[in-house]
Order: structure tokens, then C-alpha cells, then sequence
């Protein structure tokens, strides 16, 4: 129930797309180790020694919106807004675009934060005022 009573279509509806994004999340490669919270839910992504990601789900004006946050603490959930994804509800396979479009998003962020250097590009120095 929510604080007003019982649950709403939009309340239902975040439900089952938090269900879904918790079953995508631990089935992808690599997966990743999550948690179902009342508002939301928490992710470990399993190749890191400790990057945890918190994502929060909303209907807004029609559109789903979730709000992802990355930390390196489960307990400091909203550590760092790492962005937000939105997607029209009502358009043909709106749940699937939903899931790829966070995937993307987190996905980037690993490779943004990732403990081993990527040896495919340098580091360039430059010299100011030489």
C-alpha cells in the first residue's frame, strides 16, 4: 500500500518495471548482484571490488524515469547521480528500450571508473607554456 491508500496504476506499474530491471540486471554478462528495496534497488556489479549502483523508478508525465547513482558503499546509496533515463510508456517495446538505454548508461560508467587502465589509448602530457 502506499502512503495514501492503496496501490495505484502508476505505483503497479514501477513495481513490475523494478521487478524486471532486477531479473535484466542479474542475467547479464557479467552479471550483477542485486537487491530489491522499497524504493528502488541496489546493484553490485561483480567485476569491481566495490561500485554499487541504486536505481529509482518513477512514472512522470507518462514516461517511466529512473534515476541511477553510483557509490562505492551500499549504504551511501546516492552517492553520485550518474543520470537519468527516460522513456515514453506507451510506445511498442518501451520496457526493452528502458533496460538498454540503463545497461548503456551503467555500462559507461564502469568503463569510466574501471580499475585497470586501458592500454589501448596513452596518456598524453602537455606542456603549458613551454
Amino acid at each position: 500500500m502506499s502512503q495514501n491508500g492503496p496501490y495505484s496504476d502508476d505505483d503497479r506499474v514501477v513495481v513490475e518495471v523494478t521487478h524486471h530491471q532486477l531479473e535484466h540486471f542479474r542475467h547479464i554478462e557479467p552479471p550483477c548482484r542485486g537487491m530489491e528495496l522499497p524504493d528502488g534497488i541496489i546493484l553490485r556489479h561483480t567485476l569491481s571490488q566495490s561500485l554499487y549502483f541504486y536505481l529509482r523508478t518513477r512514472v512522470e508525465d507518462g514516461k517511466l524515469r529512473t534515476q541511477v547513482f553510483a557509490s562505492d558503499s551500499p549504504y551511501d546509496r546516492q552517492k553520485a547521480c550518474i543520470g537519468s533515463v527516460m522513456t515514453p510508456m506507451f510506445e511498442h517495446g518501451s520496457d526493452h528500450v528502458h533496460l538498454e538505454k540503463l545497461e548503456t548508461l551503467i555500462r559507461q560508467w564502469v568503463e569510466f571508473v574501471q580499475d585497470e587502465p586501458d592500454l589501448a589509448q596513452d596518456f598524453h602530457s602537455f606542456q603549458v607554456n613551454p
